[in-house]
């Protein structure tokens, strides 16, 4: 299987790629919980890619955030970090567990001072169902989003206000639990755009914050699943 897409967020074209799809990828969960000294991470994947966005926090309040991609052998287990939001890129080396449930290893970073050290994962499955069309609302536009039949993870959006032209998209729609990601690509008016939203507790309405090569703002969602 391989699946090429190329979407624009904020400045810069985002282009990823993923190809090379192994059976085994499927074993890999959909979120990663993960340990690194005192800096604690949740790996959120991409679809069902190798791809997974990342996040540590530590108790200072530091945030670094990344991309990475995993390769598997086995229970072997290769991991590379690039777009390191502290410039620091590394690579993981480690194992799976034959429960399929737990990951350790150890790691090396370009501006890591020693010899790296060890991380450990506990690796989980949580709710990806992203349902079958979004209402939304963004400070005056009102929108409509409906999955592509080709893509799960894939929306066609259209937003319209009164007095304006209306505008287009193609959305990247990626959930883990009640947390939603969304890329914004091909706009008709050029301007694409980062969502990130949090699912309330009733499973179907959503509210977060967005930015745009121009502007941003808050937004909120009903999803509608059937």
């Amino acid at each position: 299987m391989k699946l090429e897409q190329s979407i624009q967020n904020n400045d810069n074209m985002v282009s990823v790629s993923f190809s090379g799809q192994n059976e085994q990828l499927m074993d890999l969960g959909n979120e990663w919980h993960t340990h690194e000294g005192d800096w604690v991470g949740i790996w959120r994947r991409m679809g069902d890619s190798n791809r997974f966005i990342a996040k540590w926090t530590r108790r200072r309040g530091e945030i670094v955030t990344a991309n990475l991609s995993m390769e598997i052998n086995d229970n072997d287990i290769t991991i590379q970090r690039r777009n390191s939001s502290d410039d620091n890129n590394c690579y993981y080396t480690g194992t799976i567990a034959d429960d399929g449930k737990t990951a350790s290893g150890h790691f090396n970073c370009d501006n890591h001072d020693g010899d790296g050290g060890p991380w450990e994962a506990t690796i989980h499955w949580v709710e990806t169902d992203v349902g079958k069309y979004w209402i939304e609302e963004e400070m005056g536009w009102s929108g409509k989003w409906e999955k592509s039949e080709d893509d799960p993870n894939k929306f066609h959006a259209t937003w319209t206000q009164t007095g304006h032209p209306n505008v287009t998209a193609v959305l990247k729609v990626y959930r883990h639990g009640n947390v939603v990601t969304i890329y914004r690509g091909l706009s008709s008016d050029g301007n694409d755009c980062e969502y990130t939203g949090t699912i309330g507790e009733d499973g179907k309405t959503v509210t977060g914050t967005y930015g745009c090569k121009h502007g941003g703002g808050t937004w909120s969602a009903t999803i509608y699943f059937e």
